[in-house]
């Protein structure tokens, strides 16, 4: 209804405010184009930001690139696309990947099957196991290599904005490129890492993700392939008891403190997720100000914004059934009393029950399930009476109560009627006669 408050329309359906959206988007524009510190829009910005005066509100863009020029940790960027800075045989090169190894995490012999399937494949290749952790949405991640035969641990780490995917990916290269350097000859690496192996062997052409990581993977490849090492990535189920995976893991939370700082930059394919969460931020602050002015009754039972609409998992629903519930939830639904109340309607149609303290109004809708006006309402009994009410009355058609008023066993979906008048009587105004042939009226 258009008397419902916008920010707990807002809220009911998860549609940020149009400000809000607007520095969302700027967000995004920012960060995808700061992997190219070549791009004609940074000294502008930059300019402009030495000019701007701080007491006036910036613009959304300029905030965007203050925002995240200003970050504690340095920011990785080339000149041009990291495709094209790629050479163009190893876009093309066939990648070795397995990722369907007859292994299914939780299975109770998957240690054994894992060590048959090693004997059978793998007996003289050079295994390392590849890992990346992070322990908290604040700490920083971890990346590790462990190479049992060789008793080695490499350890990176990077900054706290770094997916969890690009520090597979880091841990990934390092024992590519630690195997180029040391000639270790056939080598298979091991990774929990599903979609890491699917980005490595997806057609960098088709691809809409742009990694640069994922690029230097595909060249220090090429170039074991050229000096004739042969290198083959496998994934593995992750947390399984495989002990070498375990290892991986152990080192690579260790890494989150002692890892080594060779990686520590922020990729914009990482910052693209920071847009999200300044997002969020600002709305809770906003909602948590406005809900004291407008939206008070709402925000009762909606305190916190929702990360889904409460229909996006009821689809089923038909919209009808939807938007009842929602100007429910709202409190300003199509009810006689709420129609008075925003002068729609000129007066509300009304009935009294008795109570221990007096006469009080009820609604025609209330049944005894929903509790008249001045009582504590519970919305899932209001829910559910509302509901059922109007299934009833759009799919039922009611019967012809027998009684009269509440306690005369009338049914509580329709007005009660009025009580029958004394014979000889003066006939009240509400009845008089239709026509002259009507005969009461002869009485």
């Amino acid at each position: 209804m258009k008397s419902s408050p916008t920010n707990a329309l807002q809220v009911e359906c998860v549609d940020p405010p149009l400000q809000i959206r607007r520095q969302f988007l700027s967000d995004r524009f920012v960060i995808k184009s700061l992997q190219l510190s070549s791009h004609p829009l940074w000294p502008k910005l930059n300019k402009l930001s030495q000019l701007s005066n701080t007491n006036h509100s910036r613009s959304f863009l300029l905030n965007s690139y203050l925002k995240f020029t200003n970050l504690p940790n340095p920011l990785a960027s080339s000149l041009i696309n990291p495709l094209y800075s790629t050479s163009f045989n190893a876009l093309t090169h066939n990648v070795p990947v397995i990722t369907d190894l007859p292994l299914k995490k939780g299975d109770p012999d998957i240690k054994y099957k894992f060590q048959e399937i090693l004997h059978q494949n793998w007996l003289n290749h050079n295994l390392i196991y590849t890992d990346a952790s992070k322990l908290s949405p604040s700490s920083c991640v971890g990346a590790a290599c462990w190479i049992p035969k060789f008793k080695i641990i490499l350890q990176y780490k990077c900054p706290p904005e770094t997916s969890v995917f690009s520090g597979e990916a880091i841990a990934i290269l390092e024992a590519i490129l630690f195997a180029y350097s040391h000639d270790l000859g056939p080598t298979v690496i091991f990774t929990d890492s599903l979609s890491c192996l699917l980005a490595i062997k997806e057609n960098p052409f088709r691809s809409k993700l742009k990694v640069s990581i994922i690029f230097k993977i595909r060249e220090a490849l090429l170039s074991c392939n050229q000096k004739g090492l042969h290198i083959l990535l496998v994934w593995i189920p992750g947390h399984s008891g495989i002990a070498g995976n375990e290892t991986a893991d152990s080192c690579a939370k260790a890494a989150t403190q002692t890892g080594v700082l060779d990686h520590y930059k922020n990729s914009c394919q990482d910052l693209r997720s920071l847009a999200k969460i300044h997002m969020d931020k600002s709305w809770n602050l906003l909602w948590s100000a406005s809900k004291l002015v407008k939206g008070k009754f709402y925000s009762n039972i909606q305190p916190d914004i929702p990360r889904r609409p409460w229909f996006f998992f009821h689809r089923h629903a038909s919209r009808w059934v939807t938007s009842s519930i929602c100007r429910l939830r709202l409190g300003h639904a199509c009810t006689p009393v709420h129609l008075a109340k925003i002068r729609a309607q000129a007066k509300a149609r009304s009935r009294s029950v008795s109570s221990p303290g007096g006469s009080r109004p009820l609604s025609p809708y209330a049944s005894p399930l929903l509790p008249a006006p001045g009582l504590p309402l519970s919305r899932p009994a209001m829910l559910l009476n509302s509901q059922a009410r109007r299934a009833s009355e759009r799919f039922v058609k009611p019967a012809v109560p027998t009684g009269a008023g509440v306690g005369g066993g009338g049914s509580a979906l329709l007005p009660p009627r009025a009580p029958l008048e004394p014979l000889g009587a003066p006939p009240s105004p509400s009845r008089q006669p239709a026509s002259p042939m009507d005969t009461s009226s002869r009485d």
